[in-house]
C-alpha cells in the first residue's frame, strides 16, 4: 500500500496513517507514519509499526528515521510471509525490527487502512494507492477482490473513490 505522507508545518500535535492486518479489536497489526509534536522534538513523520496481540498492545516508533521526501507517496508493508502468525512491516523496503506474533488467522483476516488525528489542525485528508494484498500463499491480488470499500461519509469526511486500488479521504470530493 502507498499512503501520503502529509508535511504539516509546525503545531501538529499528533497524527497517523497506516495500513492493518485486522481480526478483531483484540488482534491485529499495523504499520504506517506518525508526526506527533507530542512524541518527538520535531515536526517530521516518522514510521511506526504496531500490534495487539490478544488484548496486548505494544507499538515501536522510529524516531531517529525521518520519511522523506515529504507531500508524496511510500509504501508501506505489514505482513505474514507464510501464514505462522508472524508479521513483518516495512516502509519504502526498510525493515522495521524483527517479525512479530500476533494472533491473527491470515485467511480470516480483513485489510483496512485508517487516518486519525489527536488535533484539530490536521484534516484528516489522506490519500491511498496500489492497495493490495496476499493471499494465503504469495499471490498479490488487487484490494478491491479482498473486501469492498466501506464506502460510507462519517461528516464532515468523504471517501473519494478513484480506482478499485486507490481512494482519497477528503471534506470534500
Amino acid at each position: 500500500m502507498d499512503a501520503w505522507v502529509n508535511d504539516f508545518g509546525q503545531a501538529q500535535y499528533q497524527t497517523w496513517r497506516s495500513i492493518t492486518v485486522w481480526q478483531n479489536p483484540n488482534n491485529f497489526a499495523e504499520v504506517g507514519w506518525v508526526t506527533s509534536g507530542a512524541m518527538f522534538s520535531d515536526q517530521n513523520a516518522h514510521p511506526y509499526k504496531s500490534r495487539e496481540n490478544n488484548g496486548t498492545f505494544q507499538q515501536i516508533t522510529y524516531p531517529g528515521v525521518n520519511i522523506t521526501p515529504l507531500v508524496d507517496f511510500h509504501r508501506f508493508v505489514v505482513r505474514d510471509t507464510d501464514d505462522d502468525n508472524y508479521y513483518s512491516s516495512s516502509w519504502d523496503g526498510n525493515v522495521l525490527g524483527g517479525d512479530w506474533f500476533v494472533t491473527v488467522n491470515a485467511s480470516a483476516a480483513m485489510s483496512q487502512v485508517q487516518s486519525e488525528r489527536a488535533c484539530n489542525s490536521d484534516s484528516l485528508g489522506a490519500k491511498f494507492q496500489l492497495l493490495k494484498y496476499w493471499d494465503v500463499g504469495t499471490n498479490l491480488n488487487d484490494w478491491a477482490n479482498k473486501y469492498n470499500n466501506v464506502n460510507y461519509n462519517n461528516s464532515p469526511y468523504q471517501y473519494c473513490y478513484i480506482s478499485q486500488t486507490a481512494f482519497n479521504v477528503l471534506q470534500t470530493c
